[in-house]
This record gives C-alpha cells, structure tokens and sequence, in this order.
C-alpha cells in the first residue's frame, strides 16, 4: 500500500510540474510574437524615412507572409525543420532588402537528414535575427551568413555563422542588447529538457582566425533525435 501510494505520489508530482512548464512555455512564447513584430516594425520605418517606398512594400509583402506563419505557430512548441528553414530563408529574403543587397546568405543541409524531425519554433530565425541585429548591423563591407543541418550521431546539429564583428565589439558598441530573443529561446530549451533525458546542447561563440582575431560568431544547437516537446 505504502510503495502505491509513493508511486502515485511521484506520479501526480511529475504531472503537475509538466502543466507548470506548459504554462511557461506558453509565457514564454507569447513574449516571441511582439518581440518579433516590434523588430519588423522597427526596419519598415528605416524604409519610410528614407522615403523607399517601392522596398517598403517589398518588405511589407514578406512580412505580412512571416507574420501569418508566425500567428499560426505561436502555439507550436516545435515545426518540422523544413518549415524553419522555409521560415528562415524568408526571413533572410526581407532582411536583404534592408542591407541593400550587401547580405549574402548560404543554407547547406545534410541530404541524409530526416527533415521531418522537430526542431525548436523559431530557433534558425532566433540565431539569424541575432547575427543581423549585432555581428552585420555595423560590419563595414558585405556580410555573410551560413546555415549548416548537420545530421551527427544521436540526432541533428543546427548552426548559423556570421562574418560579423563579434559579441565584444558589439557589446562595447552597446550593440548587443538585451537579446531578448535568445534569453527567450533558451528559456524554451532549460523547460524542454526538464521533460527529457537527451538533452538540447547550446553554444555561441566567437570565431577566431590564426591570429587571433574574431572574424565572426557562430551559434549552434544539437538536437536528440527523439526528442519530444
């Protein structure tokens, strides 16, 4: 009687703090949408004090397209990484325009990759943002980004690399900000891996060339194969 009743105990506790970090989650998430529209909204009025209104409405074209897919996922912890790649090459298309076509993008994926596999919401568009907003924004000449879908052992490694400035550089040009994308994306990943015994890994850091110097910012995440959100 004693052992069921610790069981049940155990049981009804693992249930309860699930609901709680659904309902972080869903918090959390709710954060994502105004953070991102606030962004968007933020580069249309760059177009309209420049008085461009033939790219404002480009730009407004592709954003209305994100917005829709972003509305409709909201609620889904997680897409298939087709769909975040569709989601992010979109969103790289827009943000051309704003750098006037000194952006260049590169998306490579392993064609061994099951891209039906999930992935977090957002999460290639959350490394993405960041990479425009502090590594490119005051990078003098072009700037490049590269999207890798890795498929290593156990489950699928993700990574956007820039040409940037660096976190340090941007830091002391105060350029980093909050990053409240990021802060919310791995928020999503500590209350995901509460619920699984494969863990999410995430790292960002600056990349250096043999001398030392930092020639850009790479942020990376690995993906357990079956892991559930």
């Amino acid at each position: 009687m004693f052992s069921y009743r610790l069981f049940a105990w155990k049981k009804s506790k693992i249930e309860r703090q699930k609901q709680l970090n659904e309902l972080q989650l869903k918090a959390i998430r709710s954060k994502a949408l105004p953070h991102f529209t606030g962004n968007s909204f933020a580069n249309i009025d760059f177009y309209i004090e420049k008085g461009d209104t033939e790219n404002a409405s480009r730009y407004l074209a592709i954003l209305s397209r994100l917005h829709n897919i972003t509305l409709a996922d909201s609620d889904k912890p997680s897409r298939s990484i087709e769909e975040e790649i569709d989601y992010v090459k979109l969103y790289l298309q827009m943000e051309k325009l704003r750098f006037e076509h000194k952006l260049e993008y590169l998306i490579e994926v392993d064609p061994s990759i099951d891209q039906e596999q999930q992935v977090p919401n957002m999460v290639l568009h959350t490394y993405a943002e960041n990479a425009l907003k502090h590594g490119l924004k005051h990078k003098d000449g072009n700037g490049l980004i590269v999207i890798k879908v890795i498929n290593q052992h156990g489950g699928v490694l993700l990574s956007v690399t820039d040409n940037g400035i660096g976190r340090e550089a941007a830091a002391r040009m105060k350029s980093f900000g909050t990053q409240q994308g990021l802060a919310i994306l791995g928020k999503q990943i500590e209350l995901y891996n509460q619920q699984n015994k494969e863990k999410m890994v995430q790292e960002v850091v600056d990349m250096l060339d043999e001398e030392g110097r930092v020639v850009g910012t790479r942020f990376a995440i690995f993906i357990p194969s079956n892991f559930k959100y």
